[in-house]
């Protein structure tokens, strides 16, 4: 059995339905890093979903503005599969 593994890169996030078009022809299965290439091309995805990891980013920044010293804000781990 053949198997792809398509990592957490911008320019394959932007090729993703043209490497999962050419995988799915050559009947290879294939596992990507994002999770949101799990939703469109890949077979399966073991990372976050981008938007996810974005706003959670965007809730940390806005807490030190606030003025939360970055020590204070608690290492997250995933809590979605």
């Amino acid at each position: 059995m053949r198997a792809l593994v398509i990592t957490a890169n911008a320019w394959f996030f932007r090729d993703r339905e043209l490497l999962g078009g050419l995988a799915c022809e050559a009947g290879i299965v294939t596992m990507c890093e994002w999770g949101d290439m799990a939703l469109s091309v890949c077979t399966m995805g073991y990372g976050p979903q981008r938007a996810d990891l974005y706003e959670r980013s965007a809730d940390q920044v806005a807490r030190i503005l606030r003025g939360t010293h970055p020590r204070d804000i608690s290492t997250e781990h995933p809590t979605r599969s």
